[in-house]
Protein backbone atom coordinates (compact mmCIF):
# COMPACT_ATOMS: atom_id res chain seq x y z
CA UNK A 1 0.00 0.00 0.00
CA UNK A 2 2.90 2.40 1.13
CA UNK A 3 4.38 1.60 -2.56
CA UNK A 4 1.40 2.14 -4.30
CA UNK A 5 0.87 5.98 -2.71
CA UNK A 6 4.91 5.87 -3.74
CA UNK A 7 3.69 5.20 -7.06
CA UNK A 8 0.88 7.29 -7.36
CA UNK A 9 2.69 10.34 -6.14
CA UNK A 10 6.00 9.96 -8.49
CA UNK A 11 3.25 9.90 -11.13
CA UNK A 12 1.63 13.24 -10.20
CA UNK A 13 5.06 14.71 -9.57
CA UNK A 14 6.01 13.56 -13.13
CA UNK A 15 2.67 14.61 -14.34
CA UNK A 16 3.29 18.31 -12.80
CA UNK A 17 7.26 18.45 -14.14
CA UNK A 18 5.95 18.10 -17.31
CA UNK A 19 3.01 20.61 -17.77
CA UNK A 20 5.91 23.02 -16.27
CA UNK A 21 8.63 22.25 -18.59
CA UNK A 22 5.84 22.31 -21.56
CA UNK A 23 5.00 25.99 -20.31
CA UNK A 24 8.80 26.94 -19.78
CA UNK A 25 9.73 25.48 -23.40
CA UNK A 26 6.44 27.75 -24.76
CA UNK A 27 7.76 30.67 -23.00
CA UNK A 28 11.67 30.22 -24.63
CA UNK A 29 9.81 29.58 -27.83
CA UNK A 30 7.39 33.02 -27.02
CA UNK A 31 10.95 34.81 -25.64
CA UNK A 32 13.02 33.77 -29.31
CA UNK A 33 10.03 35.11 -31.41
CA UNK A 34 10.13 38.28 -29.88
CA UNK A 35 14.01 38.44 -29.71
CA UNK A 36 13.78 37.67 -33.78
CA UNK A 37 10.65 40.08 -34.17
CA UNK A 38 12.99 43.41 -32.09
CA UNK A 39 15.44 42.33 -34.10
CA UNK A 40 13.58 42.47 -37.41
CA UNK A 41 12.47 45.92 -36.37
CA UNK A 42 16.01 46.89 -35.54
CA UNK A 43 18.19 45.64 -38.23
CA UNK A 44 15.71 45.13 -41.18
CA UNK A 45 15.30 48.89 -41.99
CA UNK A 46 19.11 49.19 -42.39
CA UNK A 47 20.23 46.18 -43.73
CA UNK A 48 18.32 44.92 -46.79
CA UNK A 49 20.61 41.40 -47.27
CA UNK A 50 19.07 40.47 -43.50
CA UNK A 51 15.63 41.64 -44.76
CA UNK A 52 15.60 39.51 -47.89
CA UNK A 53 17.25 36.69 -46.25
CA UNK A 54 14.34 36.55 -43.85
CA UNK A 55 11.96 37.03 -46.63
CA UNK A 56 13.80 34.24 -48.27
CA UNK A 57 13.37 31.57 -45.16
CA UNK A 58 10.00 32.70 -45.02
CA UNK A 59 9.43 31.73 -48.14
CA UNK A 60 10.59 28.61 -48.18
CA UNK A 61 9.31 27.40 -44.78
CA UNK A 62 5.79 28.13 -46.23
CA UNK A 63 6.11 26.66 -49.73
CA UNK A 64 4.36 23.75 -50.27
CA UNK A 65 6.80 21.32 -52.13
CA UNK A 66 4.17 17.80 -52.04
CA UNK A 67 0.50 17.15 -50.93
CA UNK A 68 -1.30 13.54 -50.24
CA UNK A 69 -3.13 12.52 -52.56
CA UNK A 70 -6.42 10.56 -51.53
CA UNK A 71 -4.93 6.89 -52.13
CA UNK A 72 -1.90 7.76 -50.51
CA UNK A 73 0.24 8.82 -53.23
CA UNK A 74 2.59 12.15 -53.31
CA UNK A 75 1.77 14.94 -55.76
CA UNK A 76 5.75 16.78 -55.96
CA UNK A 77 5.28 18.12 -59.59
CA UNK A 78 4.51 21.77 -59.73
CA UNK A 79 1.88 21.22 -62.23
CA UNK A 80 0.15 18.70 -60.62
CA UNK A 81 0.22 20.53 -57.37
CA UNK A 82 -1.26 23.60 -59.03
CA UNK A 83 -4.18 21.66 -60.58
CA UNK A 84 -4.66 19.67 -57.35
CA UNK A 85 -5.04 23.00 -55.85
CA UNK A 86 -7.18 24.72 -58.52
CA UNK A 87 -9.48 21.27 -58.12
CA UNK A 88 -9.98 21.30 -55.07
CA UNK A 89 -10.76 24.82 -54.74
CA UNK A 90 -13.24 25.00 -57.62
CA UNK A 91 -15.00 21.99 -55.83
CA UNK A 92 -15.43 23.23 -52.64
CA UNK A 93 -16.65 26.96 -53.82
CA UNK A 94 -18.93 24.96 -56.46
CA UNK A 95 -20.74 21.80 -54.21
CA UNK A 96 -24.10 22.75 -53.10
CA UNK A 97 -24.39 22.24 -49.67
Amino acid sequence: MLMRKHSESLAALAATLKLELETVMDQKEISWHQKACSQWISQGDRSTKFFYTLVIARRRANRISALQRDDGGWFSNANELMQLATTFYRDMFTSST
